[in-house]
């Protein structure tokens, strides 16, 4: 039997260079343990640490920082943004490493419910910061799958062979890439380390190294695909005709094998090596890559049943385990409704006053503020909290 210990640590400083003060914060760190984070692309960084209470305190005044793992031996502290419940804390049979929890809010409140911040703002219903966001920019480009970083948005280009970054903070462009020259942008993935994975318009799936830009296709008996979703382990590629999808090794980009479904596959996100996905109705449904012959359905999103279906957009998963989930509402309305990914539980719709239209989104939270990226079928529009 392995024996837990653990320690709570508040803590009040200063960040001069940032001017945040942080209030206070509440440390667990638990002995003898790995962390398994749910979302790759949750992981931020990997830093030189002497001490478990160093690599804390580098997590501490990392903005997105909410789980750590101190390895002893290595002298390393590797950061994660999302909270530790929304992944797995595994317990080891030697002293490899510790992991880091930090807690943000106080007694009596809990994310994902609410959103807990750094300062002297108190906690606040998730479903209520949504519709009290701040317009920050807005953008006149066609991008249906936003995806953040903690430092940049990245909008690939709807039929274009473009994608843009933004700076985080200003919504300001700072950069162009055109990785695959002349291709017509479809869909659109990255890993944590933002090499991408990119569809166009004609079914193909390249694999673009974000360090060497070396663009690599993939195919297999020249199937067809109509999206594709990628972690560190895998690349998922979907059929656009025909039902089920062709699994490959990111790192190598080889062939697996392939999964067969009896409906067509509309979308995918992988979380803990699962592939959460659904078809062209209200139905959800995860297969375990290590387990391909098991396919079975999640849940039932209540608010996108009857006349509503799941959209071909993207899933998103954000820091606190809050699962985002594309729902078609009528011919060109679409909106997204946000649920616990861990408990299923139903956490807010948007308001379609506000947002009558949601085709993408992109959400990131930091201790000190959200901000979210909404493209409406014509515009792209940065909010912040």
């Amino acid at each position: 039997m392995v024996l837990f210990v653990y320690i709570i640590v508040n803590v009040i400083c200063l960040t001069v260079a940032q001017v945040h003060r942080i209030l206070s914060a509440h440390i667990t760190i638990i002995p003898n343990s790995l962390y398994e984070a749910a979302f790759e692309r949750h992981f931020i960084d990997e830093l030189d640490a002497q001490t478990v209470q160093q690599c804390a305190h580098q997590c501490l005044q990392n903005d997105f920082c909410r789980t750590a793992i101190f390895y002893h031996q290595l002298r390393t502290c590797s950061m994660y943004e999302e909270y530790s419940y929304v992944g797995t804390t595994k317990s080891t049979l030697n002293s490899v490493a510790s992991v880091i929890q930090l807690q943000l809010c106080p007694v009596g409140f809990n994310e994902p419910e609410y959103s807990c911040f750094n300062d002297d703002r108190s906690p606040v219903l998730f479903s209520e910061m949504i519709h009290n966001m701040t317009v920050k920019q807005i953008l006149h480009i066609s991008s249906y799958f936003p995806f953040m970083s903690t430092t940049q948005l990245y909008l690939p280009i709807q039929n274009d062979d473009t994608i843009q970054v933004y700076d985080l903070n200003t919504f300001l462009l700072t950069d162009t890439l055109i990785p695959i020259p002349s291709i017509s942008l479809y869909g659109f993935d990255m890993d944590s380390s933002n090499n991408f994975v990119i569809t166009d318009k004609y079914g193909t799936v390249y694999f673009v190294n974000s360090s060497s830009y070396l663009v690599t296709p993939l195919s297999m008996n020249n199937n067809q695909y109509q999206y594709a979703c990628i972690s560190d382990d895998y690349i998922v590629a979907l059929y656009s005709k025909g039902n089920g999808a062709d699994v490959y090794y990111a790192s190598s980009l080889q062939f697996v094998f392939s999964i067969t479904t009896n409906y067509q596959v509309a979308n995918c996100i992988i979380v803990y090596n699962r592939i959460f996905h659904s078809q062209f109705d209200e139905n959800n449904y995860v297969i375990d890559i290590s387990s391909t012959a098991s396919a079975f359905q999640v849940f039932n999103y209540t608010a996108c049943t009857g006349s509503n279906w799941i959209d071909l957009d993207h899933f998103y998963i954000d820091a606190s385990g809050r699962f985002y989930v594309p729902c078609v509402l009528s011919s060109y309305l679409m909106t997204y409704q946000v649920f616990d990914q861990n408990s299923q539980n139903h956490l807010s719709p948007f308001d379609i006053a506000q947002y009558p239209s949601i085709h993408g989104i992109a959400v990131k939270c930091s201790k000190y503020k959200c901000n979210m990226a909404i493209y409406n079928g014509s515009l792209l529009i940065g909010y912040e909290y």
